[in-house]
């Protein structure tokens, strides 16, 4: 399998990463569920992001702000591969009113398993699109941002263009003050992919990503804003692998490097009450992930948290069918897991 390096991808990501930072005001949620404080620099970043003159905040929590999913709406992450700013402007650009709409309905409802019939339904007319609006669990400004614009998606797309042109030469004069530090970081996991190829994704990630057998390549790119996180896609025989230059931080604080640690590490999943839960049904029978999200009255994004950690310490597998991701439970992990105990505390007869 080839491996190769793409610079760009991840640099456009940083740029959509970043104004989500910024529209959200540095909200912390998701670094306190991993119990990890963002990266220094990246928070200095955003803050001198947030400070410079000219910058357009209030367009940018119009696009940007999470409760909306108005970005969400516009891209996908597959459709990022192999493009360079200008043609991902274009895509957007050139979206259609009904593509837009029928995605918002997605974003807007993801973990809620929502019928394609409904969706349709709620995308048939502008009254009931409204309504729709309306009944949704978020601010009111958060609704009235969303009606308008839905009312008028083509001028609010040349709007978003015209947005991202003038950030452009905002976020290169500050982000260029840490490129030495993201390149340094990235070079990194460069000469160790260089080194040992597939072995050290493998490593790296603890097998959590799938490389599936058809792939051809995959295909990294480096992230600095997006430090912490990784995003996996596959397009046709390609894999894409975006990677943040601190998340092997965050995978050792999840795994642990040890076989104590990484007992441990089981049984603090075991100890919490959601995870055991999750363990004890999967024991059961196969399931994916919006049917747990449902079983346990919990949006898709924490059930995507608990099994994050279920996955990285092999807790849960994944096998693909019907376009879905079942997980099943690693009985032959969880068995090793208390042999291990038995042998540390003298267990056996």
């Amino acid at each position: 399998m080839r491996i190769t390096f793409d610079e760009q991808m991840g640099h456009i990501v940083d740029i959509f990463t970043s104004l989500e930072f910024i529209a959200e005001d540095g909200d912390d949620e998701a670094f306190s569920k991993y119990q990890i404080k963002q990266n220094e620099k990246v928070e200095r970043a955003i803050e001198e992001l947030k400070e410079s003159p000219n910058m357009n905040l209030e367009k940018i929590r119009f696009f940007f702000k999470d409760e909306t999913k108005i970005f969400s709406s516009l891209l996908q992450i597959k459709e990022l591969w192999n493009k360079n700013l200008t043609e991902v402007l274009d895509l957007i650009r050139n979206k259609g009113e009904d593509e837009i709409k029928y995605n918002l309905v997605k974003e807007l409802t993801y973990g809620m398993a929502l019928p394609e019939e409904e969706i349709q339904q709620i995308t048939f007319s502008n009254e009931s699109f409204i309504m729709f609006i309306k009944e949704l669990n978020i601010s009111a400004e958060g609704k009235w941002n969303l009606f308008l614009f839905t009312q008028d998606i083509k001028i609010y797309l040349e709007e978003f263009t015209v947005l991202i042109n003038e950030y452009l030469p905002i976020y290169s004069k500050v982000t260029k003050k840490y490129s030495r530090y993201a390149e340094k970081e990235a070079q990194y996991y460069k000469d160790k992919i260089e080194e040992k190829g597939m072995g050290f994704i493998n490593e790296l990630l603890r097998d959590a990503v799938d490389t599936e057998e058809g792939i051809d390549e995959i295909s990294v790119s480096f992230m600095f804003y997006n430090c912490y996180s990784i995003i996996s896609s596959t397009v046709e025989k390609s894999r894409y692998l975006l990677t943040g230059i601190r998340c092997e931080e965050l995978i050792n604080k999840i795994c642990g490097n040890t076989d104590i640690e990484n007992n441990l590490l089981i049984l603090k999943n075991l100890s919490d009450k959601t995870r055991y839960g999750i363990l004890k049904l999967l024991s059961q029978r196969q399931s994916y992930g919006l049917e747990l999200a449902e079983r346990f009255k919990l949006t898709n994004a924490t059930i995507c948290y608990h099994m994050s950690y279920l996955q990285f310490s092999k807790l849960v597998q994944i096998e693909k069918k019907d376009h879905k991701a079942y997980y099943t439970l690693n009985k032959e992990v969880l068995r090793k897991c208390f042999e291990f105990f038995y042998k540390e505390f003298g267990l056996y007869k």
